[in-house]
């Protein structure tokens, strides 16, 4: 079943076209005999109540496409990756994952000078700049980056990155549904070894407040030396 749909307002609204799942099902529905009375019957119908959107076209005027971008749905977490099968199906000549999207942008990121901290009027820290990338991208609508938007929030009017990948010759969209684990990973840091687990964000191992001397860890934090002498105490 295909459906005509829009996501976001003014500048972001996006036109799409969405390709449901529907399935066939065995059941039995009630007939009504020539007695008036209800009969039960084997019947084969279509299930509308558990559509499932297979994938969707983003509908784009006026940028002469050959071929349209569609972006196609996981939706078990056990469902490691798309089958063959399927992408044949749609017509996908080409594919890429969240994740590699995902990464390919934050490479832009990295190629690129960091933005100005409209406060102070210098350049932002790395830090606090990776903890405002991931917040962006978490409270984005439907979970997407906006590349446009993203500039015009920490670059005004200038366009780097948009720049920058068109230089490289990447094949990225203005708006694109980001990995989650990537972007955490970008701004916070988890470690383990020998019974030992921690996390902080980057902005703690630029500060130096998490460091590494020889061979020991250095965590120069006053309220976690404080939670921890507090166990030590009632040992």
């Amino acid at each position: 079943m295909y459906a005509f749909y829009s996501t976001g307002e003014g500048a972001h609204e996006q036109h799409l076209l969405g390709i449901f799942l529907v399935r066939d099902t065995n059941g039995l529905v009630f007939t009504t005999g020539n007695s008036g009375s209800f009969q039960l019957s084997p019947s084969t119908y279509l299930d509308i109540d558990r559509m499932a959107l297979a994938c969707r076209i983003i509908l784009r005027k006026g940028e002469g496409r050959e071929q349209p971008h569609l972006e196609v749905i996981k939706h078990a977490r056990t469902q490691k990756e798309i089958s063959d099968y399927f992408l044949s199906w749609l017509g996908i000549e080409e594919s890429v994952s969240n994740k590699e999207l995902t990464h390919h942008f934050l490479e832009a990121v990295a190629a690129v000078p960091l933005p100005v901290d409209e406060e102070t009027g210098a350049q932002m820290e790395t830090g606090v700049f990776r903890e405002q990338l991931a917040n962006f991208a978490m409270k984005s609508p439907g979970k997407v980056i906006n590349i446009p938007a993203f500039e015009e929030k920490f670059y005004g009017e200038e366009k780097p990155i948009q720049a920058y990948l068109s230089e490289q010759e990447v094949n990225i969209q203005d708006e694109f549904r980001f990995d989650r684990q990537a972007v955490r990973e970008y701004n916070f840091h988890k470690f383990k070894g020998q019974g030992l687990y921690f996390g902080c964000k980057h902005a703690f191992l630029v500060s130096g407040e998490v460091r590494v001397e020889g061979e020991q860890v250095i965590i120069d934090n006053p309220e976690l030396a404080e939670q921890i002498m507090a166990i030590i105490h009632d040992l």
